[in-house]
C-alpha cells in the first residue's frame, strides 16, 4: 500500500479511503440482493415467530385444561360419592338446604367444595345412570342449564359411549338471563363416572361447565401483527374461542382454509378470506386435538417489508462485519499512533506524567501528540496545585468543625432555662421547654430513621402540647392507639406532616371546639396498621383532593411521608 503515500495524508483522508474501497462497495451490493430477498426474509421470520406464539399459547391452554381436567378425575378420590351414586349407600332422609337452596346432602356439598375458590368454574353437574335426580351446583340454579342440556341428547349420548377419559365439548352459549344481559359462552368437559369397587362399571356422568373468560386471560392478549387476529377450534372446525364472542360456537369447518389445514398439514400458507389475503398459521393441540390459528393480514407483510427499514437493518449487519475488517486494517496503517496514546495517557491514570512525544507526521495525529506534550505538562502543575489546594481545604474544615456547636448545648441551655422556670413558678413555660428540649431530642437523634408507635406517640404528646399553648387551646387532640401496635416500627417523624397540616389548614378558621382525633388500630383481616388523623374543621373540596392524589399541590411535606 505504499503507493499510495499515506504517511503525508490528513486522518480524513485516510478514513475516507479505506470507507470507499472496503465499506461503500459491499453495502450496495448486499443492499441489491436483500431488495430482492427480503420478502421471503420476513415470511421465513413471522412464521417462526408465529409458530412459537402459537407453540406457547397452546402449552398454556392445554396446562390449563389439563388441570382442570385432573381435578374433575379427582372424584375417584371420594368414595362415598362412589357408593351413594351406586345406590349402595342412600343420602340422608334429614339433608336440609344450603345458603343457595341447593339440597344439603353429599354428593350436593361435594360439588359445591369443588367449585368454591375457583372462578373460572361456573357450574358443575352429576348425573347418575339410573334415571332420577341429579346432583349440581349452580349459583343461577339448575333450571337454565338442565333444559340446555336436555336440548342436546347428542351431549349425553358421546358421554355415554366414550371410554377414553374426560371429553372436551365445543363452547356453547347461553342466552340472555335474568342473571347475566347478554350471550354468555362457555367450554364444558364431561366424563363418565365408573364404579371402581365393581369391574368400573358406568354409574353416571359428570359435567364441568367453565366459562370462556379462562381462555380470554390467556389468549386476549397474544398478538400476531398488528391487524391479525386468532381463534381456537377443536377437531371438526368449531369455534372454541375468538376475540369477537360473536364468532363463538360457529363451524367453520366447511371453509377452504380449515378444509386446507386438515388436508395439506400445511404450516403456513396463503388464503383469501372475504375478499382479504391472508397468510394462515396454526399448531395442533396432541392432547384435545384443537387447532389454535393465527391470521395475518397481507398489508401486516408488506408493512414488516419495507425496503427502507429492511435495507437501514441490513446495512448495520454489513457494516459491523466490515467495520471489524476495517479495525484491523486501520491498526496497522492509522491507529498505531493513536494506540501509543492511549498507553499513554493510560499511565496518566498511574500519575506517570514522564511521557513526551516526538511527532513524525504533520497530520492530525502529530497535532495530537503536540497537544498531549501540553496536557501532560498543565496536568503536573495542576496536580501540585490541587494537592495544595486539598491541604489548605482540609484544614479550612477541621476549623469548621471545631467551631460547629455540639447539640448537648442546646439541651443543656434548654435545661438551665427550664430550671430558671421553674424557681420562678412558671409552670407552663417549664412545661414547654421540657416538650421542646424532648421534640428537638427526638427529631435529631443520630443514626436511627425507625421508632416505634410507643415512642412516636409520646413525641407526638410533646408536639400537640406546644402547639396547643402556641394556638392557646383553640383545639384538643384525642388518641386512641390500640396497645397491641405500640411496639410496631414506623419511619421516625411519620405523623408530624399530617397533624400540622390538620392544625394549619384544618382548623385555620376554629377559633374554639377545634378537635383532632388520632387512631392507630390494628387490622388483623389484613394484616396492616391503619391509622387516621382526621380534625372537625372546613376539609377540603374534591379539587383540591384530587390535586393532592396526582402530585400537582405544594403538599411537599405529605408527599414526603407517602414516598417514605
Amino acid at each position: 500500500m505504499r503507493f499510495l503515500s499515506t504517511k503525508r495524508m490528513g486522518l480524513k483522508e485516510k478514513l475516507l479511503l479505506f470507507f470507499i474501497l472496503f465499506i461503500l462497495a459491499p453495502i450496495i451490493t448486499a443492499g441489491i440482493f436483500f431488495y430482492i430477498s427480503s420478502e421471503n426474509y420476513v415470511e421465513d421470520r413471522i412464521h417462526k415467530e408465529t409458530f412459537q406464539t402459537l407453540s406457547l399459547l397452546k402449552q398454556n391452554v392445554d396446562r390449563l385444561l389439563t388441570g382442570y381436567e385432573s381435578q374433575l378425575v379427582s372424584v375417584y378420590d371420594q368414595e362415598e360419592i362412589i357408593k351413594q351414586l351406586t345406590g349402595k349407600e342412600a343420602p340422608s332422609l334429614e339433608q336440609g338446604l344450603d345458603a343457595e337452596g341447593i339440597p344439603d346432602n353429599t354428593v350436593n356439598r361435594y360439588l359445591r367444595d369443588f367449585v368454591r375458590g375457583k372462578d373460572d368454574i361456573e357450574s358443575i353437574y352429576m348425573f347418575p345412570l339410573k334415571k332420577g335426580n341429579f346432583y349440581f351446583y349452580d349459583y343461577k340454579g339448575a333450571g337454565l342449564f338442565k333444559e340446555l342440556y336436555d336440548h342436546n341428547p347428542d351431549w349425553n349420548r358421546l358421554l355415554q359411549k366414550d371410554t377414553k377419559g374426560a371429553i372436551w365439548f365445543p363452547a356453547y352459549s347461553m342466552s340472555p338471563n335474568q342473571y347475566y344481559s347478554k350471550n354468555t359462552y362457555y367450554i364444558m368437559l364431561g366424563m363418565q363416572i365408573r364404579n371402581i369397587f365393581d369391574v368400573l362399571k358406568p354409574i353416571g356422568t359428570i359435567i364441568m361447565n367453565l366459562k370462556i373468560d379462562a381462555l380470554d386471560r390467556i389468549a386476549e392478549s397474544v398478538r400476531v401483527s398488528s391487524n391479525g387476529f386468532l381463534l381456537i377450534a377443536d377437531a371438526s372446525g368449531n369455534v372454541i374461542w375468538h376475540r369477537n364472542s360473536d364468532i363463538i360456537g360457529l363451524n367453520y369447518g366447511s371453509f377452504s382454509f380449515f378444509q386446507t389445514i386438515r388436508g395439506t398439514g400445511v404450516h403456513f400458507n396463503s388464503q383469501e378470506l372475504n375478499g382479504k389475503l391472508y397468510k394462515i398459521s396454526y399448531v395442533q393441540s396432541e392432547y384435545n386435538q384443537w387447532y389454535y390459528i393465527s391470521f395475518i393480514p397481507h398489508p401486516d407483510l408488506l408493512s414488516e417489508t419495507s425496503n427502507l427499514k429492511k435495507f437501514i437493518a441490513l446495512i448495520l449487519v454489513i457494516s459491523g462485519v466490515i467495520f471489524s475488517l476495517l479495525a484491523g486494517l486501520t491498526t496497522l496503517y492509522i491507529t498505531k499512533p493513536l494506540r501509543r496514546m492511549v498507553l499513554a495517557m493510560k499511565s496518566i491514570n498511574k500519575d506517570n506524567l514522564q511521557i513526551q512525544f516526538n511527532p513524525e507526521s504533520g497530520d492530525e495525529i502529530g497535532v495530537l501528540q503536540h497537544a498531549y506534550n501540553n496536557m501532560s505538562n498543565k496536568i503536573g502543575r495542576l496536580v501540585e496545585e490541587v494537592r495544595t489546594g486539598t491541604i489548605k481545604e482540609k484544614e479550612s474544615e477541621l476549623r469548621a468543625i471545631r467551631a460547629q456547636i455540639n447539640p448537648h448545648f442546646f439541651y443543656n441551655t434548654l435545661d438551665t432555662i427550664n430550671w430558671m422556670a421553674i424557681e420562678k413558678k412558671e409552670n407552663e413555660i417549664s412545661s414547654m421547654i421540657t416538650a421542646l428540649s424532648d421534640i428537638l431530642r427526638y427529631a435529631i437523634k443520630p443514626g436511627e430513621v425507625t421508632a416505634t408507635i410507643e415512642e412516636e406517640m409520646g413525641w407526638v404528646q410533646n408536639y400537640v402540647y406546644v402547639q396547643k399553648m402556641r394556638y392557646e387551646e383553640r383545639f384538643h387532640v384525642k388518641f386512641n392507639v390500640d396497645e397491641r401496635t405500640l411496639k410496631c416500627l414506623i419511619p421516625r417523624l411519620l405523623l408530624q406532616p399530617y397533624i400540622e397540616n390538620a392544625i394549619l389548614h384544618g382548623l385555620e378558621d376554629v377559633e374554639e371546639g377545634g378537635v383532632i382525633q388520632i387512631v392507630i388500630r390494628l387490622d388483623e383481616e389484613l394484616q396492616n396498621i391503619v391509622m387516621s388523623i382526621s380534625d372537625n374543621g372546613k376539609g377540603m373540596d374534591d379539587e383540591t383532593l384530587r390535586l393532592i392524589h396526582e402530585r400537582q399541590s405544594n403538599s411537599i411535606g405529605i408527599y414526603n411521608m407517602d414516598d417514605r
